[in-house]
Formats: structure tokens, sequence, C-alpha cells
């Protein structure tokens, strides 16, 4: 289930002391003793320091370009099939190298075998520095068994983490007004004004060609960023750009490009600044202890590595920040490697050094040192005292909060908004979609005009491939699917009389085990076995979209399914046998998601509780009170009641998964009563009533009855609101919990008394003419896969449509109608999560004055029930 937890920072603080103490014990790899902690080149280590901390920034690897800007007879798509600004196969390799070479030189350091207390993973929300980031951990993890090696694949999962575009503070991509007039004053200053000047025949040549917008300093990075992405890819450049006007062009555009956002100390601090600060914040943890190092709820241990993937601007911001230089641009797979060095007891600032380690792109198989500012006149393998270093970045840093005060202001609509960036601005602001009964006007407005167009102008770009389970005439249109994670550990200790968790379980708290990775790749294998004729044979970013809850036992199981999904009959990595490509997974931090419910709400906090407490949960106890008896009279970590059984629950099943023994009070029938508690518990804690299954899953609820609703009243396209435009016949995947697997099957009436195993999918199929068409010409099915071990799935009836068969599906309208009690708005969501809440934990029923006749009436109600 899904559920959160706080360990205390004393703890690590402690341990780290014992360790000083008592060395060499310490967090070993698997296969033997750590080296003495290697080098990141031939340079020696300064004097009695060693290696505590690694901070890695990196660039994505070679892409497509990112938008057309000459006018061509070719559509952009059939040049560029992937996309825009989509990872190449030869972007995947180089990052794939990368990791590789990440391996070699931190090889004593970054732990053998991955694990998310020494390890964190995180990039910008666009599918290139997504893939990217998969490549790379698949590079510095390529020596890890796999659970996937019968199928050809050495790779395991690691998880990416991420934010939002329109929300990414750290890494400076959401809106902010303060930058766009900084770099507006840089762009329009005396200096750019005359270098403009001096280039004049450089825009007037080119002007005179077919390019698809007026070029000149704001927007000339987009014309040479498609010659450089043509030339990459050996396509022939137009006649008119000679070597020499490629070089100016080349020029021309590096020197705007560094004059808005290298050229002030102020451009430097709103474009890095949070970053910088989070990092300065992270390297005082770690040389002072005073308090854990925690990313995004997770603990991580004494030595660390944190890496980050992101664009060429970002690794330019952070050399700049440092006042390092290099030569040239930052190409494909640059990286930056912050090595914090110094003593292993916690000591003051002056006792530790950074270096500053920089790879110069793909082609760079060594690497170089670069001087810090506060030390240029000293060799820069010896690094920086962190004191200065922490001085010299002083005037740079900027808290989030304030950067979001900063950045707040009416957005400029002129041509300077993220002109900078690669991407386009109308595609990172996105669109809300309407809702479905404005969309169901428009479809009837439109639809005469459409249908008799759609004719024309459309092509099934699906291969014929008919489908007896089908209505007559209906074809599918659409997939949604929700899926529960794969095996995972434990989420708590709940047993006193253990060994140490972490000596059970090495992997850490919730975590997917090579079991549940498998089991997740086998999920997508099926999916692939049953809509093979509906899913195209290799990913395209118009056709599929994953998505996940922010855990690390969903993001992996995520890229688990997509590996499944979409098998690799060549791959880029073949030769390292490697029959695997990165499939982007998005993800929204757990404080800001709304749309499946992870985020904290009191609210729904209050909902449940009161479902807690109800007098059906109190018959519940009472009927099992001797259960409980037995589990407190054994040693429990805390007193076992309504509210945590499913924990003990968890455990247990976690424990039988792994052939670990129970204790020996726990027999067969005890485990059996306690599963079923926890399954009336689960229950009516989550689907007892509509208003709880409104706050769990509406928001989510509401964007599918949109999203198909756009569908059905345009041509089968869907802009997302991060951008996304998804073509006709796509499908939407979510990477979840059984939590919200329940939920969807509550809200469609079709639950039963049933837990969602790991690796269990629900299914939601649109079928019907294809658009545009009014919604009662749609119809709705849902397919429920029980878990790992189900090999067929089943169809359920929905209660809208009694009696009907299930392979027939309901008729859409119908099912909006009964879905919309349901149905919530984001906003909403949070309005009523931000509502302060009661202590409703401390209630326990047996320690509380009930009316004992209405108890004991409903006890025997529930006896006699059952």
């Amino acid at each position: 289930m899904l559920r959160s937890e706080r360990v205390p920072w004393a703890v690590a603080c402690l341990a780290f002391y014992f360790l000083v103490q008592h060395s060499p014990v310490e967090s070993l790899p698997a296969g033997g003793l750590r080296k003495s902690d290697v080098q990141s080149s031939s340079d020696a280590l300064p004097n009695g320091l060693k290696l505590q901390n690694l901070h890695i920034l990196f660039r994505h690897g070679d892409r497509t370009a990112l938008g057309p800007m000459l006018k061509d007879t070719r559509p952009f798509e059939e040049t560029w099939p992937l996309g825009r600004g989509q990872l190449t196969e030869e972007g995947v390799l180089q990052e794939f190298k990368l990791g590789m070479w990440l391996r070699q030189k931190y090889d004593g350091f970054i732990h053998k075998k991955y694990n998310a207390s020494n390890f964190y993973l995180r990039s910008t929300d666009y599918d290139r520095t997504l893939m990217s980031a998969q490549a790379v951990a698949a590079g510095l993890y390529q020596d890890i068994t796999s659970p996937l090696k019968s199928y050809g694949i050495a790779w395991t999962p690691i998880p990416v983490h991420t934010v939002r575009r329109d929300r990414e503070t750290l890494l400076s991509l959401s809106f902010c007004h303060r930058l766009e007039l900084l770099r507006k004053e840089e762009m329009t200053s005396k200096k750019a004004d005359e270098y403009a000047e001096s280039h004049k025949a450089l825009f007037d040549l080119i002007n005179k060609q077919s390019v698809t917008e007026k070029i000149d300093r704001f927007n000339i990075w987009k014309l040479s960023d498609q010659f450089v992405c043509m030339r990459a890819h050996k396509m022939a450049l137009p006649s008119w750009c000679t070597e020499e006007i490629f070089q100016e062009i080349e020029e021309v555009s590096k020197f705007f490009w560094l004059l808005q956002s290298n050229s002030s100390e102020d451009l430097l601090q709103m474009e890095i600044g949070v970053y910088l600060n989070t990092f300065v914040e992270h390297l005082k943890s770690i040389t002072t202890c005073n308090k854990p190092i925690i990313i995004n709820g997770r603990q991580l241990g004494l030595k660390h590595t944190v890496a980050y993937s992101a664009h060429d601007t970002h690794v330019s911001y952070l050399i700049g920040a440092f006042g390092a230089s290099t030569k040239g641009k930052i190409p494909y797979s640059s990286a930056i490697i912050l090595e914090l060095l110094g003593p292993d007891k916690p000591s003051s600032p002056e006792n530790y050094r950074l270096r500053l380690h920089f790879k110069q792109g793909y082609p760079d198989e060594t690497g170089e040192y670069l001087s810090i500012k506060p030390c240029a006149d000293q060799r820069a393998a010896d690094g920086c005292p962190l004191n200065l270093v922490l001085k010299h970045l002083q005037p740079y840093l900027i808290d989030a909060d304030k950067y979001s005060e900063l950045c707040s202001g009416q957005p400029h609509t002129g041509p300077f908004i993220l002109y900078f960036l690669p991407a386009y601005s109308t595609m990172i602001s996105g669109r809300n979609v309407m809702s479905y009964k404005s969309i169901t006007l428009y479809s009837a407005i439109l639809c005469s005009f459409l249908v008799s167009a759609k004719a024309m102008v459309r092509q099934d770009i699906r291969k014929s491939c008919p489908d007896n389970n089908l209505p007559p005439g209906m074809i599918l249109q659409n997939l949604h699917l929700v899926f529960r994670h794969g095996d995972r550990t434990p989420l708590e200790q709940m047993l006193n009389d253990s060994a140490p968790f972490e000596e059970i379980w090495p992997l850490g708290r919730g975590q997917l085990t090579d079991k549940g990775v498998l089991q997740s790749f086998k999920l997508g294998m099926w999916l692939r076995q049953h809509y093979d004729c509906y899913l195209k044979p290799q990913y395209n970013a118009s056709d599929f979209y994953i998505r996940s809850t922010d855990y690390d036992r969903t993001l992996m199981s995520a890229q688990a399914v997509a590996a499944g999904l979409y098998p690799q009959n060549s791959s880029p990595l073949e030769s390292y046998g490697i029959q695997w490509k990165p499939i982007p997974v998005h993800t929204v931090p757990r404080d800001k998601e709304t749309l499946l419910s992870s985020s904290t709400c009191s609210h729904l906090e209050a909902l449940r509780h009161t479902a807690m407490t109800s007098e059906t949960a109190i018959s519940l106890l009472e009927a099992h009170r001797s259960l409980f008896d037995l589990i407190n009279a054994n040693q429990m970590k805390v007193k076992i009641d309504q509210f945590n059984s499913w924990k003990l629950n968890d455990m247990f099943i976690c424990m039988r998964a792994h052939n670990i023994s129970l204790p020996s009070w726990c027999t067969e029938e005890i485990f059996q009563e306690l599963d079923e508690v926890g399954t009336h518990l689960w229950l009516l804690e989550s689907n007892s009533t509509n208003e709880l299954i409104k706050i769990e899953i509406g928001v989510f609820l509401k964007a599918f009855v949109e999203h198909l609703g756009t569908i059905a009243g345009g041509d089968g396209s869907v802009k997302l609101k991060n951008g996304r435009i998804l073509q006709p016949k796509h499908i939407m995947s979510y990477s979840a919990h059984d939590t919200h697997v329940g939920y969807i099957l509550g809200a469609m009436g079709v639950l039963k008394f049933e837990k969602v195993p790991y690796a269990g999918a629900v299914i939601l199929e649109l079928i019907g003419p294809d658009p545009p068409s009014s919604l009662e010409n749609y119809r709705l099915r849902l397919r429920y896969k029980q878990g790992y071990s189900d090999e067929i799935g089943e169809y359920r009836t929905l209660p809208s449509c009694p009696g009907q068969k299930e392979i027939e599906g309901c008729p859409l309208d119908l099912v909006i109608q009964h879905l919309e009690p349901f149905l919530l708005d984001a906003e909403e969501y949070s309005k009523l999560c931000s509502e302060p809440s009661h202590n409703v934990r401390a209630f326990n029923p047996w320690e509380a004055r009930p009316n004992w006749p209405l108890v004991c009436l409903a006890c025997v109600f529930f006896l006699c029930w059952n």
C-alpha cells in the first residue's frame, strides 16, 4: 500500500561516529572490499583527504532537431520520425558510455550495485533528459546481475525523479518574469546591438532564403541547432550554407547564447542559484552532520552520489558560477563532477576541498580539472578549500521561495519568452483540455464538417488487424492503463525481536526487488501480446505516454513495463549484451501529486479516520479481538490496531514471498485471519463512501473523462498540459499502487472483496468509430488483470450497463454519467486538502466509551452476515 515513513536523523549521525571510531567498517558493495577512494583521474588526492561526496550534472546525448527552420517540401516528421528534440540511438549510446566512464573513474566510491541510500538521480522533464538519465544509469551499473538476463536484457531499472517543467525551480525551467527581463536587457544592450550590426550581412543572407521565420539575434540559435543536428545525421545543408557561413552562424549563435546566460551575476543567480543553494546546504549537512541528507523524502547514506540529467545551458551556468572557463560549446554528454574531499570526521569547511572535474562531451575520454575562481592560481587537481568556495558562491545563492517570489509577474508575450531554451514556450505552457460537456457541444457543431474532411486528410496509422472481440463497426481508439508496481520489500519493521531491517532487506524500505522487476516486465510483455495490433512496434513520443508516482518502486516498475511492452530487435547497446532502449517516465514530486492523490490531504485523512472509527470498523475489531490480543502479546514495535495492522500484514506477505520464516506464533490460520481483516479494513478505508473515492481518484477520473472527450470531439489527437502532443490512437499509462487500481475499480462499480496483487492492472479501452463523433457512439470496456499470475485478465460489466456482455462495453455517455459524482478538479482537490485537520490518529475504540448495546447488535449482525 502507499504509505510514507520518517527515519530519525539522529540515527545517521550516531552511525557516522560509530563508523569513524571503528574503522574500516563501512557499507560495502557486493563482491568484496572497496578500493581506497579511487581518484577521478591520475591526479592523487591531497594528503589525508578522502572522497566524501559526488554531485554530477550532465547534458543529454545526441537528439533530433527542435523544430523546422527551413521551408522544406518534406514534412518535419518524415525527416525526423522520432519527433522534435528526441534522443536518438546515437544519443543513447553516448550517455551509456558516459555512465561507463563514470564507473571507471569513481569505481571505488560509487557502489557496484544500486541502492537507494547511496545514489539519487534526477532529470529535467524532457524526454531526452529522462532517457539520457536511464542510459547513464545503465552504463554506471552495467555489471550487476539482471533479472531480465534470460530475455537478452542485461539491464535493471534505476529510478529517475523529475519535476514538471512549469514547476521546475531547481534548474530554472519554470517561467520567470525577472529572468526574462534580465535576458532581454542583455540581448538589447549596446554590446548586443553592435555585434548584431557587425554580422548584418549574415542575417540578410539568411533571411533571403526559405526560412520559416525571420532570423535575428533572438532565434539564430534555432537555425544553428538544426544545422548541427543535420550535420550529425549526415544530411546535406542548403547549398547557400557554405562551410564559412556555417561557422559564422555557429560563432554568432554562441555569442548571443553566452551573452544571455553567463554575462552577469544577476543572470547566473536566477539561472542556477536555486541549484547552488541546494548544493551548498547539502555539503554543509555532510561536513557538520547537523541534519540528515533527505531528498524528496529519501534519506541518503553517509557517502552518496547525486546526479542530474539536464541541458547544455545548465552545464554552462555551473561553469560560469564557479568562475571556471572552457573551450568552445558544451557538446552532447558533457558532464561536471563536483568532488567533495575531506576527512571522515565532521569538520569545519576549511578542512574540506572541492574539485571541479569537466568532461567535455562524448569524445573526451579523460576530462580535466578546472580551476575554481578563488583558487585560480593553484593546481586545479588540488581543489579549493570549501570555505573559500562557499564564500565565492554566496552572491549566486537563492532559495526556491525567493526565486518564485522574484519570478512572479505578468508573462511577457514578446519574442523573449524562453527563446534560449531547447523547447518552445507554447509547448511548455500547454493548455487545459475542455470539460466533456463543452466538448459534446463542440463536437455537435463541428462534427459534420470534420467527418467529411476526415476521409480526405487522414489515413489510419495502424496496420489492419481485426479483433474478433470488438463489436461490429467498433475500432479500438484509446487505451488508459493503471498498474500496480511489482514485488517490493516491506515498508516498515514491525517486529521487535528480529535482526536490523537493513540486514534482512539490504535494498531498503519499499524498494522494488528483482522479482518485482521481472513481474513488471512480464506485464509489459502481456500487454504487447494482447494489444499488439494496436501498439506500434517501436516507441514513439507521439503514441505512448507513461507517468508514475514518485516512488522508486513505481518509477522502476514503469521502466520495466515499458521494456516488456517495446521489445527491441536491435539496440544501440546490443554490443554490450543489452537489447533495450530507454523510454521516458514522467512523474511529479509526491508533495505536488494531485492526479494520483499521493500528496498529504487533511480532508482525506479525516474521511479515512471517520471510516476507520465507524461502527462497522469497531464491530470488525471486536469480532477479531482475540487476534489483536494475540498479536500485541508478542514483541511488536508499536501497538497493533485498525490503523496499522496493514503494516504487519504487509511485512508478513513480503517475508513469505522471500521465503523468510514468520514468527512461530503466526500460524497459517492466524496469517489468513490477519489477511482477511486487512482486506476488510482496506476496503473500508479506501472504498466505503463516494466521498472517499472522489478525493482519492477524482482528479484522475476528471482528467480521464476530459481526455476521452477531446478524442471523441476532435481528430483523436490530444495535447497534454506539459506540452506533449499525442497522435490519434495513443496509450496513456500510469505506474501506481494497489490503492489506485482499487480506487478505479471502486469508482467504476466493479470492485469485489479483493486486494490488488503485484503487477495488477486495470485497462480502460475506448472503442468506437474514428473521431469525431458523439459520445453515445463510443463504448468503454474495463479489463482487469489480477496480478502477475493472471495470464488472461477479465472484462467486467459496468453497473451502467447491467445485463450486457462484458466484452461489449458500455456507452461512453452512460459511463460518464455514472462517474459524474466522483469527478474532482485539481484546484478543488488542493483547496480541500489544504484545510486544517484535527489530530485524528489518537482515537482507539478500546480506550473510548462506545455505545455497548449498539456495538453488541452490530457484532451479532456482522457475525451472522459472515
